[in-house]
């Protein structure tokens, strides 16, 4: 999960990135807007990115085909549906532990075909590791090094069904909040363009590690828009030693949960805490340090952090950085429903239909 290692799928993102740029062509209507449903067509961009990662393959998610039936879109309901079973069963009534009601069978349901798929993928990955003879380590994908490297095959499908239903819902939510924010600041909004512009002088040019390291105001977009509206609201750990916090004294065992969506809003943090903008997390015009850096680092956590961090961070920021910059590239993006409704199902979602419209830059 080292930088190294997630640098090397830029390029394959990108690939899908741009491919579902031209279905968003496909997709609009004759007034250039998104469907209602278009979270779910998110989700397939999200789904067909993170298995390159998590199980070295394409699968086909964004074919204008694709049957309400078909194993993608199976998988999609099922990895939206095991967010929302969490929140279920960890915060209402636990019925379940004693009687099998009907939320804990669809959680059963949705983890069973979630785990069918991802072990079939992950079957197919050892065979290609067996059959290879002398291969270069950066020549190997994240999964086949896993493989490689633990003896017990599990712990790569595991993480494998980690990063796929940690890595749908969550990715599509973040990058549909930062088009969304983008919308309402137009001025931002140019401001990207015009470094897409300067990194990508043709809508077509593709995005390399490089690129993507150097478009710093993408960078700062995405963090603001991740400081505004974080998907993952706060961090729960139960502590493995007596602590003393804030003056209170709580003991080895206790469950603290840390709400970084209300930290990172509050105006001693960061100011103007109700405003986008990305500029706070860029240097100043003679190297200043970024107004960011004022304030606590652990104030803004989006991913976790230390040995429990988000396991699929370094490859959510590449698949969300390269959508958003292929969007904003080729389209000028406006939201006309007033503003977003939210909803909380483990994660911050939109509630909004996301009719984005979406109106050629070229």
């Amino acid at each position: 999960m080292q930088p190294r290692s997630a640098k090397l799928y830029v390029g394959p993102i990108d690939g899908v990135a741009d491919e579902f740029v031209n279905k968003i062509r496909r997709l609009k209507n004759r007034d250039e807007e998104m469907p209602a449903n278009f979270h779910n067509e998110l989700c397939k961009w999200a789904l067909e990115s993170i298995s390159l990662v998590a199980l070295d393959k394409r699968l086909g998610c964004l074919a204008d085909n694709l049957a309400p039936d078909s194993e993608q879109q199976q998988m999609i309901t099922a990895g939206i549906e095991i967010i929302e079973g969490f929140f279920k069963l960890d915060y209402g009534p636990s019925y379940w532990k004693y009687v099998s009601t009907p939320t804990w069978k669809k959680f059963v349901k949705s983890m069973d075909c979630f785990t069918n798929v991802a072990w079939k993928y992950v079957e197919e990955a050892m065979q290609r590791v067996k059959s290879r003879t002398c291969v270069a380590d950066g020549d190997l994908s994240v999964l086949e090094r896993i493989l490689i490297n633990e003896a017990d095959p599990r712990i790569a499908f595991v993480t494998a069904l980690d990063m796929m239903f940690g890595g749908i819902d969550t990715t599509s939510n973040t990058a549909a909040i930062l088009l969304y924010h983008l919308t309402k600041n137009p001025e931002k909004q140019e401001k990207l363009y015009e470094e897409t512009k300067k990194f990508l002088p043709s809508a077509k040019d593709s995005l390399t590690a490089d690129k993507l390291e150097s478009m710093k105001y993408l960078k700062a977009c995405t963090k603001e828009s991740m400081r505004m509206s974080p998907v993952a609201f706060g961090n729960g750990r139960t502590l493995n030693k007596d602590m003393v916090l804030s003056n209170y004294r709580v003991p080895k065992g206790t469950n603290v949960f840390m709400m970084h969506e209300f930290l990172s809003n509050r105006e001693e943090n960061f100011p103007q805490a109700n405003k986008f903008v990305p500029e706070r997390w860029l240097k100043g015009p003679n190297g200043e340090p970024a107004e960011s850096k004022k304030t606590h680092p652990f104030v803004y956590m989006p991913f976790g952090f230390g040995p429990r961090m988000c396991l699929g961070r370094r490859f959510a920021e590449i698949e969300i950085e390269t959508l958003i910059a292929k969007v904003i590239r080729n389209f000028r993006v406006e939201y006309n429903y007033g503003e977003m409704e939210y909803i909380v199902h483990l994660i911050l979602k939109p509630a909004s239909p996301l009719k984005f419209k979406m109106i050629e830059r070229e």
